[in-house]
């Protein structure tokens, strides 16, 4: 760790101080380089809180500019399954990352995952009785599937019980439901595939503007100034005087 003056986070009470060098520092482990540590802690260390009144455990913020800031949180969507990291289409680092995210886990054995149809095929044509899905998972193929829909959002099926159950592999007990991180995937690989649709509408539309009829074109033009995000942008030259 630099001697760059950071702010820390007590894991205690949340109330944040600036700091140099934290006692017992635990540095993040870089694109999981090192051995993984059961309980995950890392960028952690030993300060003094004036809230608590003791030494405490203390979460390094990095600054805003930092380009590690956030790479605990990219590894663990790498490791969920997101698809929107230019980094998880490696498919031997996502697995590697997925594997070791997953070395001391309790995972809820009573998830109801998500994944492609093909996956099932290809994985009993590989001989394996189990299938990856979206967060990363493994699953066992089940003997029937009820196939979902692609074309809307996916959303979750609220929980209407709250019975637990036993899961007799590790006596833990487990609710049912929808694995959230399978259907964040679905929804991000379902909105991949609309934009491609956009960009074909968007590329057809560029070849003849009188292709719009005349009542769309303030809520085209609306929907486009909503997304602006740079003064480069076109804008609109209309003025009434």
């Amino acid at each position: 760790m630099s001697d760059q003056t950071k702010q820390a986070l007590c894991c205690e009470c949340g109330s944040i101080r600036t700091c140099r060098r934290p006692r017992n520092h635990k540095t993040e482990n870089y694109w999981l380089t090192g051995p993984i540590d059961r309980n995950w802690h890392r960028e952690t260390g030993d300060l003094k809180c004036s809230e608590c009144g003791r030494i405490t455990r203390h979460a390094i913020i990095h600054p805003d500019k930092d380009s590690f800031r956030d790479h605990a949180e990219r590894l663990t969507r790498i490791a969920l399954g997101t698809t929107k990291d230019p980094v998880s289409r490696d498919e031997s680092l996502r697995g590697r990352v997925q594997a070791a995210y997953r070395q001391g886990r309790e995972p809820n054995p009573r998830l109801m995952h998500r994944w492609l149809a093909g996956d099932s095929e290809a994985a009993r044509e590989a001989g394996r009785d189990y299938v990856i899905t979206f967060c990363g998972e493994k699953h066992q193929i089940p003997n029937s599937v009820v196939p979902l829909s692609t074309d809307k959002p996916a959303m979750p099926d609220p929980v209407r019980w709250d019975q637990e159950y036993e899961d007799p592999a590790t006596g833990l007990w487990w609710v049912q439901m929808d694995c959230v991180d399978c259907l964040r995937v679905s929804n991000e690989r379902r909105m991949a595939r609309r934009r491609k649709v956009l960009a074909e509408w968007l590329a057809w539309l560029l070849a003849a503007d009188s292709r719009v009829p005349d009542e769309h074109v303030d809520t085209l033009i609306e929907a486009f100034e909503a997304t602006q995000k740079s003064e480069t942008a076109p804008k609109s030259q209309d003025s009434t005087r």
